[in-house]
């Protein structure tokens, strides 16, 4: 089986691409570190949908702190959705 790891996957974004690959028969790896920025109740919502999924493994972590606590093994791909909201450049 494929596996593809999503980072920002509690987003809106992120969690309509987990659904997709799931239905696709694909396991998915979510992450997500429910930055403040945006309420934990949406974003819990938007994982309720297949957060159960038997091919769907979450972490709440925060990607810039690294990825050590991921323990899955070849993974295939990743979409990179996770961003700092409301954060403008510098």
């Amino acid at each position: 089986m494929v596996t593809i790891l999503v980072t920002g996957c509690a987003g809106f974004i992120g969690s309509h691409v987990c659904t997709l690959l799931l239905a696709k028969g694909f396991s998915v790896i979510g992450i997500d570190n429910f930055d403040p920025f945006y309420s934990r109740a949406v974003k819990e919502n938007n994982l309720s949908g297949f957060l159960h999924h038997p091919s769907f493994v979450f972490y709440e972590m925060d990607i810039t702190q690294g990825l050590d606590g991921i323990t899955e093994k070849n993974i295939s791909a990743v979409i990179h959705l996770a961003a700092k909201a409301g954060e403008a450049f510098h």
